[in-house]
């Protein structure tokens, strides 16, 4: 009988795209295991049509099981499922403390998590690392399986877009089997990591000036953004309009991807869709940029004050916003064109 196994990523949307390496991993080295992953309700769809993935559980942490009691249900409930086995990504106390409280035998964490004391077994995180390879360093005392890291992701049998969203495509002349349209992801959940709209906007007139079709993908909570970018522009704004897997499959259909240091870049990896990233606030040095993907960064160089935080913030801490607004569309088109010529 195999091992049954608890994974725990309950981060961000891109985090959890970046530890999907950990679940082929696990596989590999429990093929006969049962492995469910836990992830907050909005990341569930990135995880739960993995092949590797027998069981996707949700924790709504900041939401409706924000509470201690919650915490304390929960881990009632992952006590019911019986794992022998958890290893959990993120490093906060809340995961350490769920996974105690679950009674799993082997807890299998980081050494600088906060109450690391809970896990019986401590992996070394490398902090000079890709994200990928930071998370793949929690099965290390096991084994690790760096040369193969590739982020997966997988769509549901039968997968389609909506028929709303079909005519839509339809009425720009999109057609996705031919994979020539662009998209751009102007937002980001930091305002700091977030290129100036002003210069996606002049992207876009540049290359509908070329004859080229651009889908803008973001949140309904970013419409208002992206409508200003694409705004009397012959370009389709879909923001609020698309699921999460929607908006991936148009990214993985794309000829190439602009987009800021977030999700969208790890999604673009996922596909290998060719990729132009522009950091703002961060830096890639931090871990998080494409992951072995046809892939250019474009960002202000010389800055004293840049990277400024490890994920950027709500406001420029120096009132200039120099990282967001000094680069320009011309930059990023020529990037975009070096990645059509290296092809």
């Amino acid at each position: 009988m195999g091992e049954r196994i608890l994974l725990l990523q309950t981060s961000w949307l891109g985090d959890v795209v970046l530890s999907t390496p950990v679940i082929s991993a696990l596989k590999k080295i429990y093929p006969h295991s049962f492995l469910a992953t836990l992830t907050t309700p909005l990341a569930k769809p990135l995880v739960q049509y993995n092949p590797n993935v027998d069981l996707a559980l949700t924790y709504d942490k900041n939401g409706e099981e924000c509470s201690f009691i919650s915490l304390v249900k929960k881990s009632r409930e992952l006590r019911k499922l019986n794992f022998n086995i958890a290893f959990a990504l993120q490093r906060s106390a809340r995961s350490a403390l769920l996974v105690y409280l679950s009674g799993i035998k082997l807890r299998v964490g980081f050494a600088d998590s906060s109450l690391g004391w809970l896990y019986n077994r401590q992996a070394k995180r490398p902090v000079d690392k890709h994200d990928v390879l930071r998370n793949l360093a929690i099965i290390e005392p096991i084994s690790q399986d760096e040369q193969n890291a590739e982020l997966c992701l997988e769509f549901p049998k039968n997968f389609s877009l909506s028929p709303e969203l079909l005519k839509l495509l339809e009425s720009e002349q999109i057609n996705l089997k031919e994979k020539k349209h662009y998209t751009l992801a102007p937002t980001s959940a930091w305002k700091t990591k977030q290129w100036s709209t002003d210069e996606y906007r002049r992207l876009a007139k540049q290359l509908t000036s070329r004859g080229s079709k651009i889908i803008v993908i973001g949140a309904l909570s970013e419409y208002d953004i992206c409508q200003k970018v694409t705004q009397d522009l012959p370009t389709l704004n879909l923001a609020g309009k698309t699921t999460l897997l929607e908006s991936a499959y148009l990214i993985k259909h794309s000829k190439a991807l602009v987009s800021n240091d977030s999700l969208a870049t790890h999604i673009a990896s996922a596909f290998k869709t060719p990729n132009v990233v522009i950091f703002c606030a961060t830096s890639p040095a931090f871990g998080f940029g494409p992951w072995r993907n046809h892939a250019i960064i474009v960002e202000k160089e010389g800055l004293s004050c840049k990277p400024c935080s490890r994920h950027g913030g709500k406001y420029c801490p120096t009132g200039t916003e120099s990282c967001m607004k000094e680069v320009y569309a011309e930059q990023v088109l020529a990037a975009l064109d070096q990645l059509n010529l290296n092809l």
